[in-house]
């Protein structure tokens, strides 16, 4: 309320320099006549709730835009607002009654027709929205993006033929587009109407010669039908006179796929490969098309990639390519290779750098853990997940002092990234503990529980400290019992809810949940602290 009473004073002050809102959108005939003042407060709050929509403060901007329409309730930019506010606020009912009045009080805007039929769309009222559609056409018969709507919503009904008509009125106004030509083509093919897609292909070419993808399309139709030979005379035209054309090569395999020589096929895909007239991506490209078929064929892809590495040693697709390819066939010591290759290329790109963290975690090779959030702090200095590796390394290497000043530097870095700010205040809560500073490890932990405070992991760490080191223990039962209640199975969880019962003096519930713990442990499990506390509960 506060706010809206600034604004109405705020407004005040500035009434006599607010211009007249611009009503190019809207017939002057809609706009009832209302004082200047009435006038300068409306334009005014109109685009004070517009900004307060742009900006997603929903409940502002609606209030803002219902006091509007108070003042002027045939405005059609109003409802549409309104329409949008609604829409966004997910209620589909309301805003598709208010962009219905916007459509009614400017039948000719087509902005708020398209508004009000895209919510009606969204509803899967597509019946609706195609009468609304219609009724444009009728008013605004020359409007191309009318017809294209209109079409769309046809073909949402697969209603392919009424498609294709108001396709058609679309190309009548702007003339012939290769967009509208292939949805027309593939309407057609649905509708089993080859005659007609090839006839919509064929007039698209005369019109536009140079378009040698859809020449590359009328080859593999005449394919389609049995006319190879046809086809073949297509494609070896396309080849001669633009060999530096993609979609010709990836034609020229499929056509000898389609006749039955896969050996010829192989070849013009090793020969796109080698080909001077493509740009690597080109030959990327064709090589990913047709990478099924290389396999098939036993074809030996690594070497064609290096081939084409040698060709543009630096273009870090290609790498990013092999080095995918690589980790399919497992070969995880040329991976390593290639993706710090890929680093020296780009070393802002922080997946590679994680890649490779993940892989030496997985072999467990603090060698390579280490060389490489070294390097990614190098090349990213301000990013704060390299500096949680580092502390996970240097912890591993019992080097806590150092493990805490890397955590507190990631943390000061973290600023608006919660997710690795959470990650490094849990850290930091267990390097005190390991240091057995019990003050700055509750401390840690609960600036991890401000940002997120079911992480089960730090109440389940948080209260075994409490228990194990003299804390409270009704506070540590409290947390330790939610960890439980959402993993009910977790063997971790539930020899800490143990211990602690058992330091309180329940020895009946203390004895039942560390025997389940017992029953879930992993083999991979801490089991030694469990047994220990099983001995110690049971009084063995």
């Amino acid at each position: 309320m506060r706010k809206a009473i600034y604004i109405l004073a705020l407004a005040v002050m500035v009434a006599n320099v607010v211009s007249a809102r611009d009503k190019k959108s809207t017939p002057q005939d809609t706009i009832p006549v209302f004082s200047e003042k009435e006038a300068e407060l409306f334009t005014y709050y109109f685009y004070e709730a517009q900004r307060c929509f742009e900006l997603k403060e929903y409940d502002q901007s609606l209030m803002l835009a219902e006091y509007c329409l108070t003042l002027n309730p045939q405005d059609a930019e109003c409802h549409e607002l309104l329409g949008m506010i609604y829409g966004a606020m997910t209620a589909d009912d309301i805003a598709a009654e208010h962009l219905y009045k916007a459509v009614e009080s400017a039948p000719k805007v087509w902005r708020y027709r398209r508004t009000y039929t895209s919510i009606l769309y969204h509803a899967g009222k597509i019946d609706e929205a195609i009468e609304i559609l219609k009724q444009g056409t009728e008013i605004d018969p020359d409007n191309a993006e009318i017809w294209s709507s209109l079409s769309a919503m046809y073909q949402n009904k697969n209603d392919y033929t009424n498609s294709i008509k108001a396709l058609n009125q679309a190309e009548r106004i702007e003339g012939p587009d290769r967009n509208y030509v292939y949805q027309k083509y593939q309407m057609y093919i649905a509708l089993g109407e080859k005659k007609k897609a090839h006839k919509e292909i064929d007039k698209y070419i005369k019109a536009f010669p140079q378009d040698y993808e859809f020449q590359c399309l009328q080859g593999n139709m005449y394919l389609s039908d049995g006319k190879t030979e046809e086809a073949l005379n297509i494609f070896n035209r396309i080849l001669k006179e633009h060999p530096e054309n993609p979609y010709i090569y990836s034609s020229l395999v499929n056509y000898y796929i389609e006749t039955g020589d896969e050996e010829r096929a192989v070849q013009w895909t090793v020969d796109a490969l080698k080909s001077t007239h493509l740009d690597a991506t080109s030959r990327l490209s064709v090589l990913n098309d047709n990478i099924d078929l290389l396999e098939k064929q036993h074809t030996d892809i690594g070497h064609l990639l290096l081939d084409l590495i040698e060709q543009d040693p630096l273009n870090e697709a290609l790498h990013n390519y092999y080095s995918r390819y690589l980790e399919q066939q497992g070969d995880t010591t040329e991976l390593i290779k290639e993706l710090l290759t890929i680093t020296d290329i780009n070393p802002t790109r922080a997946a590679t750098w994680t890649k490779l963290i993940d892989i030496a975690i997985t072999m467990n090779d603090d060698t390579l853990f280490s060389d490489v959030t070294n390097r990614a702090i190098e090349a990213q200095p301000l990013d704060p997940q390299w500096y949680l590796f580092k502390s996970i390394l240097l912890v591993r290497e019992k080097k806590f002092e150092r493990a805490k000043d890397c955590s507190q530097t990631g943390i000061s870095l973290a600023d608006k990234d919660l997710n690795t700010k959470l990650a490094l205040y849990r850290q930091l809560g267990d390097i005190y503990s390991l240091l057995e500073q019990y003050d700055s490890t509750y401390a840690a932990y609960d600036l991890a529980l401000e940002l997120n405070p079911d992480d089960y992991y730090v109440l389940n760490n948080y209260a075994y400290t409490l228990a194990t080191h003299g804390g409270d223990l009704k506070k540590a039962e409290h947390m330790s019992s939610k960890t439980i209640k959402k993993e009910p199975t977790n063997a971790t969880y539930l020899d800490t809810y143990a211990w602690i019962l058992y330091l309180q003096g329940d020895k009946t519930l203390s004895k039942f949940f560390i025997e389940k713990a017992r029953e879930y442990a992993k083999p991979e499990e801490a089991t030694d602290e469990i047994e220990e506390h099983y001995k110690i509960i049971h009084n063995q």
